[in-house]
């Protein structure tokens, strides 16, 4: 190994002198720069990285000794030999103490004393060098074995009967005194929804995952949030060594809170009871699996036991195939009128028939599938809702709750409505339909997905559609078709602005007024007046 020197000094003899005093070669060493103060060598050091750094104690500038001292804090840096004078020992003590590895008396300095400190410093260099070594392996070792836990908890809830998830927890003593708190994730209030990135939803999950760690640790002593489950949009936290349950109606509000703000995804919260020891866990899992078909079948924000205590609905299987079956025929006839009716007939089955939440799924998935398969070939844009199953059954997944199953049918209704339509020739091209959709809902909140669905595409291929056709973004003819209307309600002067922003499904007056500028060219109120003049 060669060690890379940087020389510090404020006079040029002296810096010349050490530079020819030995061989560096020799000693395994290459000088790679040389500064004139403090400041000087802090910039050196940052740029050059050196292991040994040989310096004088007084410098303008910044002296050696703070420039020792800003290294001190730094997680990798050089080893420092002093250079003093006789009178300056008091500082070079100083330095000892900020672990300089030695200093010289410049007036005695001689090729055998600058060898022999050299051979400190290296020594210090190659013993640092071990101990990051150590660090960085048991950093790795640490979050190895955290990222273990994490994956085991995540997984556990689960499979409860998977011994060695079970072990991998014993182990570390996190399954005494212990309950399971799981979060489930409503992302149906983001908007443009189905046009995010697989890589996007995860980064969404990420984020609420750190929320959900900065505090449960406010609340909780001992606890561990598992790794996000990615595809159900869900998260698991397990406390330990519990006497009680904390307050949680606390966490739920403040943790709904923070997500509202950060990400906007709205959460439910399943909270099992407090079980003894690991022999448990069988019966934590099934407790939280009721919580959660509780949940579904029933709503809220915080699902406890006590919520079990009552009487239970008497679950039932959907008997749904003759529905299924003539759907299959009317979609193949193109009998649009007939189609829809039998979709709503699925939808009030599902509202009205006790059922487990799996159940749901598949059942809205078969119903997903029978569509695709029988309007295909029959959309008249690619992009449609119908091309991207993956994202479709996605979100599926992520419905916790019946409501927001039927709220999917709905959807799928008005895509089927859509398509035949489309087929019939009743309506014109699908950016003519988001046009159309936009003037009849003016004086709503409008967002791309609501757009899209009624087009019947994707919300990003509505948008490049919407540009090509039309060489404007959809969400500045959404905002322009609001002003316009927003200019004849200002005329009628039976509204104030504010109430006019609220009416155009704006969130507060000040954006509204943003956007009216832009579109009309003076503010709300400077267009009021000019109405009046």
């Amino acid at each position: 190994m060669v060690y890379r020197i940087l020389l510090v000094d404020d006079e040029p003899i002296i810096l010349s002198g050490i530079k020819f005093l030995i061989d560096w070669e020799q000693q395994g060493c290459e000088i790679v720069g040389t500064a004139r103060n403090g400041q000087q060598a802090m910039e050196s050091i940052r740029s050059l990285s050196p292991d040994i750094v040989i310096s004088d104690i007084r410098m303008p500038v910044k002296s050696g000794l703070e420039l020792l001292e800003e290294c001190s804090h730094l997680p990798s840096g050089p080893v420092f030999i002093m250079l003093t004078n006789y009178q300056d020992f008091d500082l070079a003590r100083q330095t000892m103490r900020l672990q300089a590895v030695d200093y010289l008396i410049k007036t005695q300095l001689e090729p055998d004393t600058l060898i022999t400190s050299l051979a400190r410093a290296k020594a210090e260099c190659e013993k640092r060098g071990k101990i990051a070594q150590v660090d960085v392996m048991e950093q790795y070792m640490q979050s190895h074995e955290t990222q273990q836990l994490q994956g085991a908890l995540r997984d556990i809830v689960n499979h409860p009967e998977d011994l060695r998830l079970r072990r991998i927890l014993s182990q570390q003593k996190m399954l005494q005194q212990f309950c399971f708190i799981q979060i489930l994730m409503d992302p149906s209030a983001l908007p443009s929804l189905s046009s995010f990135s697989h890589k996007e939803r995860k980064q969404l999950m990420d984020w609420q995952r750190e929320l959900v760690e900065k505090l449960a640790g406010n609340l909780f002593s001992h606890y561990m949030v598992a790794l996000p489950d990615y595809q159900t949009q869900r998260l698991v936290v397990l406390c330990w060594n519990l006497e009680q349950l904390p307050d949680l109606n606390l966490f739920s509000s403040k943790l709904s809170s923070a997500s509202t703000n950060t990400t906007q995804m709205m959460l439910c919260l399943l909270c099992s009871s407090v079980f003894a020891e690991e022999s448990c866990v069988d019966e934590a899992c099934v407790e939280l699996a009721q919580l959660y078909q509780y949940h579904y079948l029933m709503g809220g924000q915080l699902i406890t036991p006590r919520f079990l205590l009552g009487a239970k609905p008497t679950l039932k299987p959907l008997e749904l195939q003759d529905i299924t079956n003539r759907l299959t025929l009317e979609l193949r006839a193109k009998n649009r009128s007939a189609a829809l009716t039998l979709l709503e007939k699925a939808k009030n089955q599902l509202a009205q028939t006790p059922h487990f939440w799996q159940d749901g799924i598949d059942f809205c998935t078969e119903l997903y599938s029978l569509c695709g398969m029988a309007l295909a070939g029959a959309a008249p844009e690619k992009g449609g809702f119908f091309s991207d199953s993956a994202s479709v059954l996605s979100a599926l997944r992520c419905c916790t709750t019946r409501q927001r199953i039927l709220d999917w049918v709905d959807v799928l209704a008005r895509h089927v409505d859509a398509q035949l339509e489309a087929i019939s020739g009743f309506r014109s091209n699908p950016t003519e339909r988001a046009k159309q959709y936009v003037q009849e809902h003016v004086d709503e909140k409008i967002t791309l997905q609501d757009a899209a669905d009624a087009a019947g595409l994707s919300p990003s291929y509505l948008s490049a559609l919407f540009k090509k056709e039309y060489d404007q973004n959809f969400m500045d003819f959404v905002n322009e078709t609001k002003m316009r209307r927003a200019c004849q309600l200002i005329s009628e002067g039976n509204h104030r602005i504010y109430e006019i922003s609220y009416m155009l499904g704006f969130e507060n007056a000040y954006y509204f007024t943003r956007v009216f500028r832009r579109h009309i060219g003076m503010t709300p109120t400077e267009y009021q007046r000019s109405l009046r003049q």
